[in-house]
């Protein structure tokens, strides 16, 4: 039932929730509405964290949780600094921890 799904590892550091694609047979980015609903039954105040993610390709975003529940989330994937590509997580916890501090 689960075959074609993403592989990922996920850690939380205060408020912030990191997620890492481990290339899955689907990838983390188009399995990320799944990803975040199961999410949810373990953080049941995602909508208030960070959330940011690493892709396939070592790139790093942020997701924004618009709508969630344990069967179905409706999320935006951005940039986490608008106009800088960032291709590395401790960049990435770096910047969240100074735009939420």
């Amino acid at each position: 039932m689960f075959a074609h799904r993403s592989k990922y590892s996920s850690q939380r550091i205060g408020n912030i929730i990191i997620l890492e694609d481990l290339n899955g047979a689907k990838s983390l980015t188009n399995d990320m509405e799944t990803v975040i609903s199961e999410l949810f039954m373990e953080h049941s105040d995602i909508k208030a964290c960070t959330i940011i993610y690493g892709d396939s390709g070592g790139l790093w975003d942020k997701v924004i949780v618009k709508g969630v529940s344990q069967h179905h989330a409706v999320v935006d994937l951005e940039p986490i600094k608008p106009g800088t590509i960032i291709k590395s997580r401790e960049q990435a916890i770096k910047e969240v921890g100074d735009s939420i501090e």
